[in-house]
């Protein structure tokens, strides 16, 4: 048992880092953006901003907005995708590419092993 809560909880820290690096990566190329200074402002703020608080309602364990797995994963991918195209477009190429492998990986463990809100059901 201690095993398996030992993984649980390495996988939602990594998790944890993914969507720091998803809200960094929106930031740091909203910031390159072309364009006035006014649109880098608004869009490297905006876009961090904006996805966190798609993540806090849709996603995370203390979601208010319920909705079921395959649209969790949906709005996740889309996230993470925008992420990855971030990164990729600011010519981070090989950590664009590992970031995505490793957010495949820990999502399917997540997935796989029903991680997602083990924390909620141990304490019921």
């Amino acid at each position: 048992m201690r095993g398996v809560m030992m993984f649980a909880a390495f996988q939602l820290t990594v998790r944890f880092l993914l969507e720091l690096v998803l809200f960094i990566g929106l930031a740091y190329w909203g910031f390159q953006v072309e364009g006035s200074v006014l649109l880098q402002f608004i869009a490297g703020l905006g876009l961090p901003i904006a996805a966190a608080i798609v993540w806090g309602k849709l996603l995370s364990p203390k979601r208010t907005i319920k909705l079921g797995l395959p649209w969790r994963l949906l709005i996740e991918f889309a996230l993470m995708g925008a992420a990855f195209v971030c990164y990729y477009d600011l010519g981070y190429h090989g950590f664009a590419i590992f970031f995505g492998i490793v957010q495949v990986v820990n999502r399917t463990c997540i997935a796989v092993w029903d991680i997602q809100d083990w924390q909620a059901r141990a304490k019921k």
